[in-house]
């Protein structure tokens, strides 16, 4: 009885398991598209940074991460994105809650004071 070629077996192993690391690799706007849509799955609201105004507090904001405001008693979460679709995603705390439901951890981030101009942005999601 012949038996196949013992190196065979490791190659082909090695072959498999790189083919699944070089899959899982994602590039940074891969990752951030991949963000991106689940923000809008979550009903997060988008808000491009369209004006000077705009793009100079977004360039203020943590980038890809959340903060939290308040307004009127609410709260509103942000999310800044100003490498693929540079602007904003807005949710209210029932967004929020659906897409933390999903994912281990979430940080939300301080962001107050008087750099805080939320005005440039016009109106806000309402509650849902």
């Amino acid at each position: 009885m012949k038996s196949g070629n013992p190196c065979r077996v490791p190659v082909v192993i090695l072959l498999l398991g790189t083919l699944a690391a070089v899959s899982a690799c994602e590039t940074e706007t891969q990752r951030i598209e991949h963000q991106d849509r689940a923000l809008l799955a979550d009903g997060f609201q988008p808000k491009p940074a369209d004006t000077p105004e705009r793009q100079a507090m977004l360039s203020r904001l943590p980038v890809s991460h959340f903060v939290q405001r308040l307004d009127g008693g609410r709260s509103l979460y942000i999310y800044s994105d100003p490498t693929v679709c540079k602007c904003i995603y807005v949710g209210t705390q029932h967004n929020y809650d659906n897409y933390k439901a999903d994912r281990q951890s979430v940080v939300i981030f301080p962001y107050e004071g008087a750099a805080a101009d939320w005005t440039v942005w016009g109106s806000w999601p309402a509650e849902n």
